[in-house]
């Protein structure tokens, strides 16, 4: 497997575990790492990174770990790994500051 992809993976997973463990002695590592809106009391700049690695449940996390073994390994392979790990960054980057941007202009 290729070594963004299989890096990707186990990173996500074990952060996916580590949240579960630190629920169990009461500390909310989604608050902490899920990203807030910018204007928050809670938003911190490196939660535009550790968001990135949250998951809302199991389903979550085995779809989509799911979707980067199958076509990480065939887009870090045509990309390469600088080009591949750009995109990913890149495109979820995008996506959740859309989704933010639409959830606050339905407020």
């Amino acid at each position: 497997m290729p070594t963004v992809t299989k890096n990707l993976i186990i990173i996500n997973v074990l952060i996916f575990f580590g949240t579960l463990v630190a629920q169990r002695y009461g500390i909310d590592l989604t608050n902490q790492l899920g990203l807030h809106f910018f204007l928050a009391s809670d938003f911190n700049p490196a939660q535009l990174i550790t968001y990135m690695f949250m998951h809302g449940g199991f389903s979550h996390i085995f779809f989509n770990m799911f979707a980067v073994f199958m076509f990480g390994r065939v887009l870090e392979q045509v990309w390469g790994p600088v080009g591949f790990f750009s995109t990913i960054f890149f495109v979820v980057l995008v996506q959740d500051s859309f989704r933010k941007g639409y959830n606050i202009s339905n407020m």
